[in-house]
């Protein structure tokens, strides 16, 4: 069974019901779009909820590809980012592109997007004059509400040494000549050879936000900077420098501080979720947030002055990937913790950083899960709770839903947490399944892209594409309109 150590609340025997029933509902014959209940694959997508692109194998010279994000847009389409990887020797084996497309809200491949190159766009840095070409990944990707859509990722130029890298098109994917140099802009700390890129949001003048981490020396430090609208590091952000800090710093500035996930307040304030691990005092490791006021500033007032950890524990990895930010500056937190009680987690907080007290237990609510799980996706519900969505086990997609008082949405099979092995066909067709980060459509369907290389080693594939009834109303599926 892949559910550890169920909660009070939870008994194991309701859990692994949950558990038989949702791959029952596959496997007895398919599912009934008129019974179909959140949780359940959307067989109204694709060819019964699920598609497998075959993208760029035939390219010349071939290409390795891989699903890092998925975005929708403001027509229902489905955009897709990650990177393309030469697999032979011409013109090197270790160049690679950010790689973008698009489907249609049904699944289907939209050739009208970048018409000029097969409906895919590729896009190389080519920073070999600073260094040799290498493997540009891009790992997030937003849509602006007048269509246009900006990548940010990684942009090597060494086997390990990466610029922050970011791509802006417009809605016909062709790249955007008002932003940076046609469409295209990287940059780095001062000295430091590594800027890593994990996290994208636009803020209300068109502004991109970027967080990630930077390095200087022996040192990882969190990392946010903001690009204006045209493309240019904004002088008016902390100065015109990208603003670093530590999610630690007591009884020692952390070894090692990262950006996940940020999400944009109102005010523009910008509140970042992350990590750190610390081997100066013992090992530690735990997930904080900190927040930043509109001109990059470590905010005064939040936290008492500094970070607000959300937990530590020297015998597990506890980690913060996904943040949602309400408009008065409350924000919930999802992550998960490894260890002998793995577990994944909602954290509510004040807008000044200070736990819900009626939210949970002391502002945190969790469900015991599989170490091989992890939240990819937090969002509001129809109920007016809270919803994360992510990765599991390499082999499907997993729930959890809360209400608004942190207890377990019960709507949602019966626990509030449900765990989907892909059924047959589309195990057969995805095999081990590498989620990259899900997008939820207006409705409340989830869109999981991820790569597939068991596929892709065959030839049959490597980027395959689910949507799931994450949140939806099912008053108004097939049958009961």
């Amino acid at each position: 069974m892949p559910w550890i150590d169920p909660a009070p609340s939870m008994k194991e025997s309701t859990l692994a019901h949950a558990f038989k029933m949702a791959l029952a509902c596959f496997t007895a014959g398919g599912l009934h779009t008129a019974f179909a209940a959140d949780g359940d694959i959307d067989t109204s997508f694709g060819n019964g909820g699920y598609i497998v692109l075959n993208s760029l194998m035939d390219h010349s010279p071939p290409l390795l590809t891989q699903a890092a994000a998925v975005a929708v847009d403001g027509q229902g389409r489905i955009v897709i980012t990650g990177a393309a990887q030469h697999i032979s020797a011409d013109p090197d084996p270790a160049d690679g592109n950010f790689l973008l497309l698009r489907l249609h809200s049904n699944g289907e491949f939209d050739d009208t997007f970048a018409a000029d190159s097969g409906g895919y766009r590729l896009v190389d840095f080519d920073l070999s004059g600073i260094g040799k070409p290498g493997p540009d990944t891009a790992t997030r990707v937003v849509v602006e509400p007048d269509g246009r859509i900006v990548v940010g990722g990684r942009a090597y130029f060494d086997d390990t040494d990466m610029h922050f890298g970011l791509v802006r098109v417009d809605d016909t994917g062709t790249p955007d000549a008002t932003f940076g140099s046609g469409g295209m802009l990287h940059f780095g700390a001062f000295y430091s050879p590594i800027n890593s890129l994990a996290d994208l949001a636009v803020d209300s003048t068109g502004g991109v936000l970027i967080g990630g981490s930077i390095y200087f020396g022996s040192k990882e430090y969190a990392a946010v900077a903001r690009i204006t609208s045209n493309g240019t590091i904004d002088p008016g952000f902390n100065y015109g420098y990208i603003q670093g800090f530590a999610y630690r710093t007591e009884p020692a500035v952390a070894q090692y501080s990262y950006v996940n996930a940020m999400g944009l307040d109102d005010s523009g304030g910008i509140v970042t979720a992350g990590g750190f691990y610390d081997t100066t005092t013992g090992y530690v490791e735990g997930a904080a947030v900190r927040r930043l006021t509109p001109t990059g500033a470590l905010d005064p007032v939040f936290g008492s002055g500094g970070p607000v950890q959300i937990a530590s524990d020297p015998d597990a990895y506890l980690a913060a990937r996904a943040i949602h930010v309400m408009s008065g500056g409350e924000f919930v937190v999802a992550g998960y913790s490894t260890g002998l009680n793995p577990y994944v987690y909602f954290a509510k907080f004040s807008a000044s950083g200070v736990p819900d007290a009626s939210f949970g237990t002391n502002g945190v609510a969790t469900f015991p899960f599989d170490a091989n799980g992890a939240p990819l996706l937090i969002a509001p519900t129809r109920r007016g709770g809270w919803m994360m969505a992510g990765s599991y086990s390499q082999q499907g997609y997993f729930i959890a839903k809360v209400l608004a008082n942190g207890q377990p949405d019960t709507t949602l099979a019966g626990t509030g947490l449900v765990g989907v092995v892909f059924p047959q066909p589309i195990y057969d067709a995805f095999g081990l399944f590498q989620m990259a980060n899900p997008a939820l459509t207006a409705d409340g369907r989830l869109v999981v892209a991820g790569s597939l290389p068991e596929a892709e080693a065959n030839g049959s594939g490597d980027i395959g594409v689910v949507q799931i009834l994450a949140d939806y109303d099912t008053l108004f599926v097939a049958g009961f309109e």
